[in-house]
């Protein structure tokens, strides 16, 4: 009965998962063909029947119940960037929308070719997916190294909290509660407190903003779950506390929310996919209680209260894909390829000047906005600024690889607090490629530091894959 029960169910994730492609195609079909023309319909279908036949090799990017970051990253792709390009084609005018276009297809088809790519070089199978799901979990070799290194990862990020408090002239979020509706000297104050802030820690401060307080929540409260224990469960309400007051000092909307995203993350995979509806929309509900806050009291009295969903709404899938947009009508007609000048340690060992991309962007696109403004775009975007369009051809094999082989890296670890702690933290950063380039999700981001602190945490090698039969596993 348990045998026939698990058929079902993974029959059901099939056909729900084909449901939502076939969903996707007709959409595809329906918006191109208005907002583009119906030959570029067919054409874009066809496009996107390539990539569902690829994609299909290595990840059911709609079967929820089995979410891993390629196909997370395929689903925000779909919806922040390829979907809403056909309304910023109906946008622009030619001449640089159509290559625009070509380049936002092409992703669909590169990308799968890096996980297809990494795949073949780790001799990965699709079944290891259902492997690392249905595995469980592994107890931590040592509790007393985790402890330790624990508590020395945290006593640095308060460490560095009061640091930064001190180097802060105002701080934003104090000023926002004394001063509602003031949203452009809320603006300006929020740049000048991350962005320009004269400090030689600056980077420390992102990073720990970015990567050390999210994953220290996440293991404590891994930790807590796994073994029950008291001082785990202190930890944990105390990281917490300590990461939201420190991500909501800039009023910077992102940090907050994505203490939040990592915590559902990870409980996610802690059950095994096994979550309920409620906990979705609760999940929901604290990820975007701190953004809409932000916006409510920065525009009181201004701005009605609908304008506020409908400009967190477009600021998830429409801007995304319209500042990608921007790098091709600028680059090369108002500025020159910049062959790696964009990635800035790369610019410095070729003895270059690095090149500040989404400002220039910004301010070309938003010339009434402030200097400081950033228009950071998905990973496509800096390839086609350094490269052309053999960038964004060769460097979505590249990111797709990439983003494959970190995940058969995580999911061949023994599946610890710390492995799913970082396996979370990776849903989160492929999620950045929509608006970040990929240097800048590795490194700014802490993503290579975060594999770092995992295996710190842990010191874990690579386990390797036991064969194990398909009947042994629900469907991927």
């Amino acid at each position: 009965m348990a045998q026939q029960g698990t058929t079902t169910s993974g029959l059901t994730a099939k056909r729900i998962n084909n449901l939502c492609w076939f969903l996707v195609l007709v959409a595809t079909l329906a918006l191109c063909s208005e907002y583009v023309g119906l030959g570029a319909g067919w054409e874009s279908t066809m496009v996107l029947g390539v990539s569902w036949w690829l994609v299909s090799k290595t990840t059911a990017p709609f079967n929820f119940r089995r979410a891993m970051i390629t196909g997370f990253w395929y689903v925000t792709y779909l919806a922040m960037i390829f979907i809403p390009a056909f309304f910023v084609f109906a946008d622009q005018e030619d001449p640089y929308r159509s290559r625009y276009l070509f380049a936002v297809h092409s992703v669909l088809l590169t990308v799968p070719t890096g996980w297809l790519l990494a795949s073949w070089f780790c001799r990965f199978r699709k079944y290891e997916n259902s492997r690392f799901f249905l595995g469980e979990m592994a107890k931590t070799a040592n509790q007393r190294h985790l402890k330790t290194s624990y508590l020395f990862l945290l006593f640095s990020a308060i460490m560095l909290t009061i640091i930064y408090v001190r180097s802060v002239g105002i701080i934003p979020v104090f000023y926002l509660l004394r001063n509602p509706g003031e949203y452009l000297e809320i603006a300006v104050l929020r740049e000048d407190s991350f962005k320009l802030l004269d400090s030689p820690f600056l980077y420390a401060f992102a990073l720990v903003r970015s990567l050390v307080f999210p994953m220290l929540v996440m293991v404590s409260f891994g930790s807590y779950l796994q073994t029950r224990k008291r001082v785990w469960r202190i930890l944990f309400i105390g990281t917490l506390a300590a990461a939201l007051f420190y991500c909501s000092l800039s009023v910077a909307k992102a940090p907050v929310a994505a203490i939040f995203a990592l915590l559902g993350f990870f409980f996610y995979f802690y059950r095994r996919g096994s979550i309920s509806k409620r906990f979705v929309v609760f999940l929901l509900l604290f990820v975007l209680i701190f953004p809409v806050a932000v916006v409510w009291i920065s525009y009181e009295g201004i701005e009605p209260v609908g304008m506020t969903f409908y400009g967190i709404g477009r600021r998830l899938f429409y801007v995304p894909s319209e500042n990608v947009y921007y790098y091709f009508e600028v680059f090369p007609s108002q500025h020159k390829f910049l062959h790696g000048r964009s990635i800035d340690k790369l610019a410095r060992l070729m003895n270059q000047t690095p090149f500040d991309t989404a400002n220039y962007v910004g301010v070309y696109s938003r010339p009434t906005a402030l200097d400081s403004i950033s228009a950071n775009a998905a990973f496509l975007a800096d390839l086609y600024a350094d490269f052309g369009m053999p960038g964004v051809l060769l460097g979505g094999i590249l990111a797709g690889f990439i983003m494959q082989w970190l995940h058969i890296y995580a999911i061949r670890r023994k599946k610890t607090v710390t492995d799913i702690a970082f396996y979370s933290f990776l849903m989160y950063e492929v999620w950045f490629l929509n608006s970040s380039s990929l240097p800048v999700v590795l490194a700014s981001n802490g993503t290579v530091l975060a594999l770092v602190i995992s295996w710190w945490f842990d010191r874990r090698v690579i386990a390797r894959p036991k064969r194990l039969s398909r009947g042994e596993l629900q469907p991927a």
